[in-house]
């Protein structure tokens, strides 16, 4: 179910990213990956899956612009797929 979060005014993004690893070390299912063992899906829980903020400036767009590349980015990201044989 993807969804995006509108923020407004000055953002720090490693206090983001801090308070996303928090919420990730606490939920085994955040950090869990399934991969075949002998033929047999086999479920992993990681110790520790660092988040990872890929970080845009689009400054420098029109509010108009910046709104249709953030809407392309999302639906991008949205319909990238999903390996759960990786750890992230």
């Amino acid at each position: 179910m993807p969804f995006s979060i509108r923020f407004s005014g000055e953002l720090d993004i490693e206090h983001l990213r801090r308070a996303l690893d928090t919420v990730v070390d606490r939920h085994d299912a955040l950090r869990t990956r399934f991969v075949v063992v002998d033929g047999t899906p086999v479920q992993q829980v990681v110790p520790h899956a660092a988040v990872t903020l890929p970080v845009m400036d689009l400054a420098a767009l029109s509010v108009t612009d910046r709104d249709g590349e953030v809407r392309r980015l999302a639906l991008a990201e949205a319909a990238a797929p999903f390996d759960l044989a990786a750890d992230r």
